[in-house]
């Protein structure tokens, strides 16, 4: 996390790999930056000399890999990690020679968590089968099936592997969203440049001013290239996944990254593959009928009775060139039913100032719908009087109520503010200019 050199060793080689894929994959959302070998082989010709790269890197090595190498010595500024026997030697050179305490009580809230991922996989409980139910009563369903014994926690929605995965994800989220931690970054990152990649940089004086714990950690933390390249990430992020976490969004059906988590909301799209009007569709009928007369009896001179009642075992091929002649010289085009512009409306995460509880707002053709752990609403297009927004990540909406006659503000933070308007604006002026079109001249 620190961006320090850092060699792994042990007698199990899968032990030794999975170790490190896993350690790179945790630091999500952060990207680590520098080379990732998990498994140096021993016998590989003057393999020892990448150990001597410049940059912070993360390799493996077996565990007779220093003393297979004869006259090598580790560099001074190495921490070597040995999985064998659970210890850590410390490098006796370099600008970081201990490990830097990590700020309470982000430290305990993360073990704790991780902890009890790990646990939940001994558990009694079977793996999820029954998704709806968790949809209509996510914590209802936990707290009834889980034991007494085992402390309740939002972030594990089961007992197999998907469901510890995503429990990981959200804890490491959390923890770098935590106050001491990472919270609040964007507010302390200047913009240089957006085209053709995001460019920007980081304030550190002002970002380590309004941590309560400015720990050795944090400042080492916000120097690294992997948070540098989070804050770039921020800008056009790939999903959304922990813009959800951040709003306390947990459910796997919203986070999760499995089939089987979101599956069950995915919508149909019914479309021809051709047109009824082309030579393909004409060419598979007359296909069919031939078969069919194949299969019936022969009644001409290639096997009839009438030709004194010898079978013959040729057969045509001119349908089947035919049929591929015909295919070769139709053209397919694909028709799909009408869909609205890609570009437009879009899914942001959102926190309600009223109630202080996190959700998701959904912009559509035909409104705008809000869904949050307790509730559930749709605004309506032609309800929408006004959208703007406000300093601080504010996205403020004004809404018609058709029984009081009077306008309802409503206001909602989100990192997404800008984005939101934007697409609210895009649906109001698509809608308008398709009215436009079919008024009469």
């Amino acid at each position: 996390m620190l961006e320090q050199k850092i060699v792994f060793q042990s007698r199990d080689y899968n032990a030794l790999t999975m170790s490190i894929l896993a350690l790179v994959n945790m630091l999500y959302p952060l990207y680590y930056m520098f080379p990732v070998i998990p498994l140096l082989p021993s016998c590989m010709q003057d393999a020892e000399q990448l150990l001597l790269a410049p940059t912070p890197y993360l390799i493996g090595v077996p565990a007779s890999f220093i003393p297979y190498k004869r006259n090598f010595r580790l560099p001074l500024d190495v921490w070597l990690v040995d999985l064998d026997s659970n210890k850590i030697d410390y490098p006796k050179a370099g600008d970081l020679v201990t490990i830097p305490p990590v700020p309470e009580p982000e430290q305990t809230l993360l073990k704790n968590h991780l902890k009890q991922a790990l646990a939940s996989m001994s558990m009694s409980p079977q793996p999820i089968k029954n998704l709806d139910q968790i949809a209509q009563d996510p914590v209802g369903w936990l707290q009834r099936e889980f034991p007494a014994s085992t402390a309740f926690n939002p972030f594990i929605y089961g007992n197999d592997i998907d469901s510890v995965d995503v429990a990981t994800r959200v804890a490491m989220v959390r923890f770098f969203n935590s106050p001491n931690i990472l919270g609040n970054l964007s507010e302390h990152m200047r913009t240089l440049r957006l085209y053709p990649r995001p460019v920007v940089a980081i304030q550190p004086h002002s970002f380590l001013y309004t941590r309560k714990i400015k720990s050795d950690f944090i400042i080492r933390l916000i120097s690294t290239q992997a948070v540098e390249y989070f804050g770039e990430w921020m800008l056009s992020p790939s999903n959304v996944t922990f813009h959800r976490i951040q709003t306390g969004v947990f459910d796997p059906s919203v986070i999760g990254d499995k089939p089987k988590w979101y599956s069950r909301s995915l919508r149909p799209i019914n479309f021809k593959v051709y047109d009824s009007a082309m030579t393909i569709e004409k060419a598979i009928l007359e296909f069919d009928s031939r078969k069919e007369d194949r299969d019936s009896p022969p009644t001409d001179e290639s096997g009839s009775e009438d030709s004194g009642g010898e079978v013959s075992t040729s057969s045509s091929t001119s349908s089947v060139a035919d049929l591929v002649l015909d295919m070769a010289n139709s053209h397919i085009d694909p028709v799909t039913p009408d869909m609205y512009p890609k570009e437009l409306g879009g899914e942001f995460p959102v926190q309600d100032l009223h109630s202080g509880e996190g959700g998701i707002l959904q912009v559509c053709m035909e409104g705008i719908g809000l869904t949050f752990a307790n509730a559930k609403m749709f605004i309506d297009l032609h309800r929408i009087r006004k959208c703007t927004t406000q300093r601080g990540n504010i996205f403020v909406l004004e809404e018609f109520d058709d029984k009081t006659k009077q306008i309802i503000e409503r206001k909602y933070k989100s990192t997404m503010a800008s984005q939101i308007c934007y697409a609210v604006l895009c649906v109001f002026s698509y809608v308008a200019a398709g009215q436009e079109q079919g008024a009469p001249s």
